[in-house]
């Protein structure tokens, strides 16, 4: 009798260690951290959602300040033609904002320090002015198409796109006299 009382206490120590190890597995899969659990039972399955970015590299270069220098009559207007530079696509979106005009901080303005004076925004994805868009303050503009873009993210090799500035003389002769500064910001999206 005494032979038969340890092996009973070691075959309840051997279930409590197997039930213990199954409450355990099933806290471990009720507790994962699948988007779509699965439900506790013989088998499971659970969801997940999947995120990645592409390392898309992209670079605007060619820029230049504008400089028109004094008015005297009609519409000032400037053009530059700058490099587009991407890698993984040639697919872009362009935006723009303006440096504010006291009342809208992202309008397309310049100031003399107390007076602003608006101007409009032109791009083009080619390197003229032909088939222009304009390109509205903080709106994307998408569907822009960047050839020969590869070369453009070690330098200016190829101008493929184009900014123009408009200077509309209705907003030019009601303008207070001085000199006038602005920043425009452009800012290049790969898609």
């Amino acid at each position: 009798m005494f032979n038969l009382l340890p092996n009973f206490f070691s075959h309840i120590k051997l279930r409590f260690k197997t039930c213990l190890s199954i409450v355990f597995l099933g806290w471990f899969i009720t507790h994962s951290n699948a988007a779509n659990q699965g439900a506790a039972n013989n088998t499971s399955n659970g969801d997940i959602n999947i995120t990645l970015t592409l390392g898309l590299l992209s670079r605007i270069t060619g820029l230049n300040d504008f400089t028109f220098g004094t008015w005297t009559s009609g519409n000032l207007t400037a053009n530059d033609n700058l490099c587009i530079g991407l890698f993984g696509t040639n697919q872009y979106k362009i935006s723009a904002q303006g440096s504010g005009d006291g009342s809208d901080v992202n309008a397309y303005a310049v100031t003399n320090g107390s007076d602003y004076l608006p101007y409009r925004v032109f791009f083009n994805d080619q390197a003229n002015t032909t088939g222009q868009t304009e390109l509205f303050s903080s709106t994307i503009l998408s569907g822009q198409n960047a050839n020969g873009s590869f070369l453009n993210l070690f330098g200016c090799f190829s101008e493929n796109a184009n900014l123009d500035i408009l200077l509309a003389n209705n907003d030019l002769t009601t303008a207070g006299s001085g000199n006038y500064i602005g920043q425009l910001t452009v800012t290049l999206i790969p898609e």
